[in-house]
């Protein structure tokens, strides 16, 4: 399983050719969390847009995130806030892909870098 952070979606989104080249590539073994779903909604500037995006999120396993990711997620914070600048929602996310032993996709490799158990790819 191969978890996908927020940027490789929207580039999705935005049709690139590398972020699409790369989903097809393994389709089969795609995940994201509920996170990404917020942080894509979170950039619609309308509701037909929003809705626009239901069927892509159905095209990926979604992961629940539980209190033992949240509890991972909150050392996160505490350890590469400050030092690393990783934001509240890349710790869940990180911390995600940590519980669930699971590589993570992404383009942002500068706040993942650092954390401890976290396997990073960065597709393109």
């Amino acid at each position: 399983m191969i978890l996908i952070d927020t940027d490789i979606l929207i580039d999705y989104l935005r049709h690139d050719e590398n972020a699409l080249d790369f989903l097809v590539k393994n389709k089969n073994e795609l995940a994201i969390t509920r996170i990404t779903i917020m942080e894509c909604i979170a950039g619609c500037r309308t509701k037909t847009e929003r809705k626009s995006l239901e069927p892509v999120f159905e095209q990926f396993h979604c992961l629940d995130i539980n209190s033992a990711i949240f509890d991972l997620a909150i050392g996160l914070m505490e350890d590469h806030f400050l030092s690393d600048g990783t934001g509240l929602l890349d710790c869940l996310i990180a911390a995600s892909a940590v519980y669930f032993n699971t590589h993570l996709a992404t383009r942002n490799i500068k706040h993942y870098k650092n954390i401890p158990g976290l396997a990073i790819d960065k597709p393109y």
